[in-house]
């Protein structure tokens, strides 16, 4: 009794707080978020203190198990590449000690024999996420996963065979960039009334928010529908006279083009939602400017209606631009502190130059 009182005196002297005991057991571990029948969600907070970079850009990396169908992410800390299971959390930690001539391919090769590739998350059914966060006083690296591969199954059986009874009880909502490639691709393949009807469910329930185009080809007019419009016409001509009844007809034809020509065009409503997101993916990677970009980016609609292909391309490109636009505009300062974060040589290149148009200024 005795000397549990003295321990927590004695944190209570350094100020620290009750949080901080316990938090080896909550950092560098996944934990279950949620778990459903046909999503599971996982988070794991890993500590950056002696976290190093596996490739230029990124301090983690995600390996896929095909046989084992699990996910894991792996990670660079001090001597140490460990392997972390977001499938199975409770599953060891796989690592691999590093030595000085170890890089980067060596360590895929080796964890390849062990089974664990790389492969594109989206197409498997998997969406993650990674931010920088502080938990509880310790900066981490939060990095969370989302299982949708149960779902995107029932899905794609359900659009492959033009049937939405296998997924109307279902309340989980799939992410439209999981699915929507699939969905296009027997959009266009659909021939009957009663398949397009079906795709129809199967987007109201993906809330996709688009009508499918109309069939192209008219029915052709039968006897009855021909009988049926010519009573209209005579009925029309019971108390009239022949002369006034083509001048009326001639003046509707007159009037109808003009009411045409008034009208504002709606062709920008009719565009499918596939058009608009290339369109706008295409035209931000080429065509937009730094701060446009930005914002397009900063939206929370982008990341759901783009593949996670284009979404990291876009990054990439905004990177690209901002460094493009301090080693142009930037001052001496700005560039002197990116140099000391990066090291890299056109930073050092461009405060040379400044520093000698500086000295011959003065």
């Amino acid at each position: 009794m005795r000397h549990s009182v003295v321990i927590i005196l004695l944190f209570l002297l350094n100020s620290c707080s009750f949080n901080t005991l316990f938090l080896s057991e909550e950092i560098d571990k996944v934990t279950i978020v949620r778990y459903t029948p046909y999503m599971k969600h996982h988070r794991a907070y890993f500590a950056r203190v002696h976290l190093k970079k596996i490739t230029d850009n990124q301090k983690y990396r995600f390996l896929y198990h095909p046989k084992k169908q699990e996910l894991a992410v792996l990670l660079h800390r001090n001597d140490q590449y460990l392997l972390y299971n977001f499938t199975k959390p409770d599953a060891p930690v796989l690592s691999l000690k590093a030595k000085r001539k170890t890089n980067y391919t060596d360590v895929l090769r080796l964890f390849k024999h062990k089974g664990y590739v790389s492969r594109n998350l989206h197409t498997l059914g998997y969406v993650p996420s990674v931010a920088l966060r502080r938990y509880k006083g310790v900066k981490t690296l939060m990095i969370e996963v989302k299982d949708y591969r149960r779902l995107k199954k029932r899905y794609l059986n359900a659009i492959k065979n033009y049937n939405a009874k296998a997924i109307m009880s279902i309340k989980t909502v799939l992410p439209k960039s999981l699915i929507y490639a699939h969905y296009e691709k027997y959009r266009k393949r659909a021939t009957t009334n009663e398949q397009r009807a079906q795709l129809q469910i199967i987007a109201n329930r993906l809330r996709f928010n688009s009508n499918l185009p109309k069939q192209t080809n008219r029915p052709k007019k039968t006897a009855k529908t021909a009988k049926a419009s010519t009573p209209k016409k005579k009925k029309m001509s019971k108390n009239l006279p022949q002369k006034t009844v083509k001048k009326e007809v001639e003046v509707k034809t007159i009037e109808t083009p003009v009411e045409k020509v008034s009208e504002p065009p709606h062709t920008t409503v009719v565009l499918s939602p596939s058009k608009t997101i290339t369109k706008g993916y295409h035209h931000y990677l080429h065509n937009a400017s730094l701060p446009a970009l930005q914002r397009y980016l900063a939206k929370s609609e982008t990341s759901s209606s783009l593949s996670y292909s284009q979404y990291k391309k876009l990054q990439k490109h905004a990177r690209k631009m901002k460094e493009e636009k301090l080693l142009k505009e930037g001052s001496l300062e700005e560039l002197i502190a990116a140099y000391k974060i990066n090291k890299n040589p056109k930073y050092k290149k461009r405060i040379l130059i400044l520093m000698k148009d500086k000295r011959e200024k003065n």
